[in-house]
């Protein structure tokens, strides 16, 4: 009989109880499912690798051209992620030479012979050649390798030039 009693008076103690339990497993679950949404968003953001684009898509960050011609075109990301783009290699570098305040995390530009890809300008060779006029008419290209530029000089002529000479 007191069994009975105990029972009835002690099974909604057990449904409060196991409700409890499981809302608190949900929370946990809700939880760790917005940490790791929060933690791929975090990863995804801090790229800084170059954001490919098409004609007419932006417009320069600098002299404000339309960019159309995708040969000659560059970006630079920041540290924090912003992207700037660019017509020309002499636009980004003047960018870059009178935006020394902003912590600039890479810098890109396009080789000519493949505008689909992207490469570091440090990493780039750089051609000056009356040949090829690039937007700004600084006449720079980049390539990705010295075969390549030692191509595009017996096709263009001009001369190999570094970053440090860029007009």
């Amino acid at each position: 009989m007191w069994e009975l009693f105990f029972s009835l008076l002690l099974e909604p103690f057990y449904f409060i109880l196991s409700s409890v339990k499981f809302a608190v497993y949900m929370i946990k679950t809700i939880f760790r499912f917005f940490l790791l949404s929060f933690f791929f968003i975090f990863l995804s953001c801090n790229n800084n690798k170059p954001v490919d684009f098409g004609p007419g898509e932006f417009s320069c960050d600098v002299c404000h051209m339309q960019i159309v011609d995708m040969r000659f075109k560059a970006e630079a990301l920041t540290k924090k992620g912003k992207v700037y783009h660019f017509d020309s290699i002499e636009c980004l570098v003047k960018w870059q030479n009178t935006n020394k305040n902003l912590s600039i995390g890479s810098s890109w530009v396009t080789p000519f012979f493949s505008p689909e890809k992207w490469i570091a300008l440090n990493k780039a060779y750089l051609l000056q050649s009356s040949a090829l006029p690039s937007p700004m008419g600084g006449n720079l290209s980049a390539y990705s390798s010295q075969e390549e530029l030692e191509k595009a000089l017996k096709t263009f002529g001009g001369k190999e030039i570094s970053v440090k000479e860029v007009p």
